[in-house]
């Protein structure tokens, strides 16, 4: 920000704009105040945009974010040890980044019932997580859950690299969150853009690029933020997830394959055409030459 590095009359004389991101319904207050100081708010989602809007005095702009793609190699599922035959539904998240609201273990279960399920498939299920330490409490509960599962789950915590994460998606059949509140989503709209059937909440910023005819949406209801699960919790509700609904699901995509090959081709060419960065840098410069004419 132009203020902050000392040039306050460049920022004073310029048309200063901000790009936060927020992930519940409501936008805190005291950080309200702070967007007061811009003359317009850019929002990575709809959601985001209608939690800021009723906050600010301000413009609140939805522009979304660019979701573009590039291997530099192909990996196969033996890089990764996960089974050449098996249904695989993947799911990853940063513990740093508010675990309960991504809501790893409702993955887990939705996973073990399908196992119960569906007893003689091939199922397997893999957690991609970062951050935490090994006294960390949702930490140990996640990892004493993947224990459980056996031979049938796999957690993964080594760093990758750029081009092994998005291999890691290709290698999925399935990329499955249950969370209870996103800001944007990218990990279900990445996996849509390398053709892979994305299963979430119906829920929050993901709705921006996820329908019932590029996706597969979880049933939930809203129920308010515990205390100590996010940031501003008071007077907050997010999603909490219908773990038979997402089972159900997760059936459907493992009894017809050719379905969910449809639905990750649909969900590609949707991402591509709407979230690339060519159609968002088009939405990015219309603005910005609407202003520089006005």
């Amino acid at each position: 920000m132009l203020e902050a590095t000392g040039s306050k009359a460049a920022f004073e004389s310029a048309h200063n704009i901000i790009y936060p991101a927020w992930e519940l319904s409501k936008y805190p207050e005291p950080w309200a105040r702070i967007l007061e100081r811009f003359d317009e708010v850019w929002a990575p989602s709809d959601f985001i945009a209608q939690a800021i809007a009723p906050a600010v005095s301000k413009p609140v702009i939805h522009m979304p974010l660019a979701v573009e793609l590039t291997l530099s190699s192909f990996l196969g599922r033996r890089a990764f040890g996960i089974p050449e035959h098996a249904f695989v539904v993947l799911f990853s998240f940063d513990f740093s980044s508010f675990s309960e609201r991504k809501n790893p273990l409702a993955m887990l279960d939705a996973f073990e019932r399908l196992c119960a399920l569906r007893p003689t498939a091939p199922l397997h299920a893999i957690v991609k997580y970062k951050g935490g330490d090994d006294r960390n409490p949702a930490r140990k509960a996640l990892e004493a859950r993947l224990a459980a599962l056996g031979g049938r789950a796999q957690g993964i915590t080594r760093e990758l690299s750029d081009n092994e994460n998005k291999n890691l998606i290709r290698c999925a059949d399935a990329f499955v969150s249950l969370h209870r509140s996103e800001g944007f989503g990218r990990g279900p709209a990445e996996a849509m853009t390398l053709g892979r059937v994305a299963i979430a909440t119906n829920y929050s910023g993901n709705l921006d690029f996820m329908t019932p005819e590029t996706s597969l949406l979880v049933d939930c209801e809203l129920v308010p933020v515990p205390e100590d699960a996010y940031l501003f919790p008071q007077g907050q509700v997010w999603a909490d997830a219908s773990v038979e609904h997402a089972v159900e699901l997760m059936a459907r995509m493992l009894d017809d394959p050719a379905e969910a090959r449809a639905l990750g081709r649909r969900a590609s060419r949707h991402i591509r055409t709407h979230f690339s960065a060519r159609a968002v840098g088009l939405r990015y410069t219309a603005r910005l030459d609407d202003l520089a004419k006005a």
